[in-house]
């Protein structure tokens, strides 16, 4: 940030001098950094030492890139604070935590496809989350969905490719007396996304 644009910034805002105090007291926190391999890069810029100041239930948006973040230090917060973490980059260790959301990755980050990729993945994240449809991701598979049924709620559910495990998803419905109105079921080699 620059002596000129900080200048701008409304009075409102207050300034840190560092991560961890810009972190303390925040109920989102979103990582908006470039990924730099090596020495003085930002590998693991969200590690231990920063997660540490997360409060309770804080909320970690990444949309930059996985390796920003050391998946350890935050499943120890998320398994003890009850916090989140929202990001299209799962991994090994944040993949099945229940306090993890992983969205489709759309792969979208040379700086020619920024500018024409920004309307498109607004309009991708609003069809996922409104009617459940995946476009363009490079971690899910394509899944194209219409409006929901009148009076219905829709689910989505993403597991591993397992057999067996469309009938349990079914199963549990079924235990709780849920009639499943329609149903779609897409992979991509270990990810399956059910709707």
């Amino acid at each position: 940030l620059s002596i000129e644009n900080a200048l701008k910034l409304p009075r409102s805002i207050d300034l840190s001098d560092s991560i961890a105090n810009a972190v303390r007291d925040a109920d989102y926190i979103s990582i908006n950094i470039p990924y730099i391999k090596g020495e003085g890069g930002t590998h693991g810029i969200i590690g231990k030492a920063i997660v540490e100041n997360f409060k309770s239930g804080a909320v970690l948006l990444n949309f930059a890139r996985g390796e920003l973040v050391d998946s350890e230090a935050l499943k120890d917060h998320l398994d003890t604070n009850d916090g989140r973490y929202i990001s299209d980059f799962p991994d090994d260790v944040l993949w099945n935590h229940e306090n993890s959301v992983i969205l489709p990755h759309l792969g979208a980050s040379t700086g020619e496809a920024e500018d024409a990729a920004a309307a498109m993945a607004a309009e991708t994240i609003r069809d996922f989350l409104e009617t459940g449809t995946i476009r363009n991701s490079v971690n899910f598979p394509p899944t194209s969905l219409t409006a929901a049924p009148e009076n219905s709620i829709r689910f989505t559910i993403v597991t591993k490719n397992t057999p067996g495990m469309l009938a349990h998803i079914s199963e549990v419905f079924a235990q709780d007396d849920l009639n499943i109105l329609q149903q779609i079921n897409q992979s991509r080699g270990e990810v399956v996304y059910n709707v």
